[in-house]
């Protein structure tokens, strides 16, 4: 799905990843970050934010939550962190990155209210009357305030399946008064997702769901019977730098690239010149040979992948020219797991050779490694650490650090991208 682009755009991250697997240095089913890459996309996508007055949350879960690469958006001038969900949140912190949205596609849990109050988000998203009063009575015993958001459904609203919740709209008036006698929280904004969504027959390719419209209205009804100020329209999906005006325009305030960070949208893969250098692949080799095809280790595929028939080639080789010359088909998966990658090629195939696939990844939907690499646009990549898919940084006995160990990592990233 981007291959092309990271060999137009990025090659030195193909052959970084080549040289790490050849030094034993990265094991196979390993995703590889390219920081510098990473550090580059974030000030883009910063400045373009602030050039239209919006602030920015990481959404991180698309890179399992990755403490370095996180630690070099936020430097850059993202607000902080959203977490999507309690793991998400438990991860970021335990690294010292700061989550300022607890929320967006999930609540919090009940028995873990406590714990999210403690880190001090800015906004929490409720879905519910309920859960905005478990807050409140958990934020009365902690004796402090904490400002929600809502989570908004009109009638006309997308939600893709498994992802529906929130306040309904034509209730919502009456929701609000008893909201606004809870004591101990605040009603700031509202959010939805997706407020974007893919049209490939507009100019734009995007289009605004009928959730953002659906946020202005409950905006309206709040700001005229509270008195608390709307802080955020908060419109996450489908950010990244082409469509953050589209979206400013619209009456957003707060958006929350994810991919945006690693050029992998959706968007990317058929709009290759957007912004945003690539900065992720999977790393594999071949296990096996089948018949007349060559079956490579898996354990990085995500079947719920958007533009699924894109995704569909692999490079297999152990130099970058003989990688890119040897472009392979991959078989797409009746299974959910992927315990191989399927191949065809008219081509000749070694157990043991290197694969390189560039796919739309969720990574922390996946059992595959995580390599954070600096140096690749210096032709000199340095392996910073290799993560688990629990967002532990391990040892060379792939047993996790310490977290003081990870954080003085972080600290020597920071001094490395902003001090040098």
């Amino acid at each position: 799905m981007f291959l092309n682009n990271i060999i137009n755009k990025n090659p030195n991250l193909i052959k970084s990843a080549l040289l790490l697997k050849k030094k034993k240095l990265i094991p196979s089913n390993c995703f590889i970050l390219d920081l510098d890459a990473i550090f580059h996309n974030a000030k883009e996508i910063v400045q373009e934010a602030k050039k239209l007055n919006l602030r920015l949350y990481l959404m991180t879960k698309q890179i399992n939550r990755n403490p370095f690469a996180a630690a070099i958006a936020i430097n850059c001038g993202f607000s902080g962190a959203v977490a999507v969900d309690i793991q998400c949140a438990r991860i970021l912190n335990s690294y010292g990155i700061p989550v300022k949205h607890a929320g967006h596609l999930n609540q919090v849990p009940i028995n873990d209210i406590k714990y999210i109050l403690n880190i001090r988000p800015e906004v929490v998203t409720v879905f519910s009357y309920e859960e905005a009063e478990n807050i409140s009575r958990i934020a009365g015993q902690l004796n402090i305030i904490q400002d929600l958001l809502v989570r908004v459904v009109g009638e006309k609203d997308l939600f893709f399946s498994g992802q529906e919740g929130g306040f309904l709209e034509n209730e919502f008036e009456e929701t609000l008064n008893k909201l606004l006698k809870l004591k101990n929280v605040n009603i700031v904004g509202v959010t939805s997702f997706p407020c974007l969504t893919y049209n490939l027959n507009s100019q734009d390719n995007v289009i605004a769901t009928n959730n953002m419209q659906t946020c202005l209205r409950v905006a309206e009804i709040i700001s005229k019977k509270s008195q608390n100020k709307i802080k955020q329209i908060n419109a996450p999906g489908n950010n990244y730098i082409e469509v953050f005006k589209i979206l400013a325009q619209l009456g957003a305030t707060h958006l929350e690239p994810g991919h945006a960070l690693t050029a992998t949208t959706p968007s990317h893969s058929f709009k290759p010149n957007n912004k945003g250098i690539p900065a992720a692949l999977y790393v594999s080799e071949i296990s096996h040979i089948y018949k007349d095809k060559a079956y490579a280790y898996g354990g990085g595929f995500w079947k719920g992948a958007p533009l699924q028939n894109n995704r569909q080639n692999a490079l297999v080789g152990e130099d970058f020219d003989t990688a890119v010359d040897n472009m392979a088909n991959i078989n797409d998966l009746e299974q959910i797991i992927d315990y191989h990658i399927i191949l065809n090629s008219k081509k000749t195939f070694k157990i043991g050779n290197t694969v390189i696939c560039g796919f739309y990844t969720q990574m922390q939907m996946t059992r595959a490694y995580i390599a954070a690499v600096s140096g690749v646009s210096k032709h000199n990549p340095v392996l910073e650490g290799i993560f688990d898919n629990a967002g532990n940084l391990i040892d060379d006995n792939f047993l996790p650090h310490d977290r003081e160990y990870a954080k003085n990592k972080i600290i020597k990233l920071r001094k490395y991208y902003f001090d040098e």
